[in-house]
C-alpha cells in the first residue's frame, strides 16, 4: 500500500468534538448544511459531490461512486478515525490522525491505496494533492455549534 499524507492542519475545535463529528457523519452534515456559504469555494466544490450517512461517506470519482465506511475497530478515541473503501475499484483507506493542541486540534489526513506499480507514477501526484485538499477541507469544517455562529 502507498500512503499519501496531507500537511498537518490546525482545527479550531477541541479534539473530542472533532473526533465525535468525524465518527458521526450525519451530525457533521447537519452542521455543514448551515455553513456551506462560509466555506472556501474549493471546499464547497468538493463537498457538493459528497453524501454522508450514519456509517460513512460516498463521493464521486473519475471511476464512479466511491463509498468509505467507518471502521470502528480501527478508530482510536480522540486520536484516529479510519474509513475504508466499501465500494471502490481499488482498496484504500482515509485515515485522520488527531492530536490535542491547546484549545484546538492538529490533524493530518492520510490516503492509503493499493495501486499496481505502473499506476503509481500516473496517479500518485493526484492522490497526494487529494490528501492535501482533504486536510484543508477538514480544517474548515464546523465541529462545534459555536462554529456555526462564530
Amino acid at each position: 500500500m502507498e500512503t499519501y499524507k496531507s500537511n498537518r492542519e490546525m482545527i479550531a475545535a477541541p479534539v473530542d468534538a472533532v473526533y465525535s463529528s468525524l465518527t458521526r457523519p450525519t451530525v457533521l452534515m447537519q452542521r455543514l448544511s448551515g455553513t456551506l456559504d462560509s466555506l472556501p469555494p474549493e471546499a464547497r466544490e468538493h463537498l457538493s459531490e459528497v453524501s454522508l450517512d450514519d456509517s460513512g461517506v460516498t463521493f464521486n470519482s473519475p471511476m464512479g461512486p466511491v463509498r468509505l465506511a467507518i471502521v470502528p475497530a480501527e478508530c482510536v478515541e480522540n486520536s484516529r478515525v479510519v474509513y475504508r473503501a466499501a465500494q471502490s475499484p481499488v482498496a484504500f483507506a482515509l485515515i485522520v490522525d488527531l492530536e490535542p493542541e491547546g484549545e484546538g486540534t492538529l490533524s493530518q489526513s492520510s490516503v492509503e491505496v493499493d495501486l499496481p506499480f505502473f499506476l503509481r507514477s500516473m496517479v500518485g501526484g493526484k492522490l497526494r494533492d487529494g490528501a492535501v485538499q482533504m486536510g484543508k477541507v477538514l480544517a474548515h469544517l464546523p465541529y462545534t455549534d459555536d462554529a456555526l455562529f462564530g
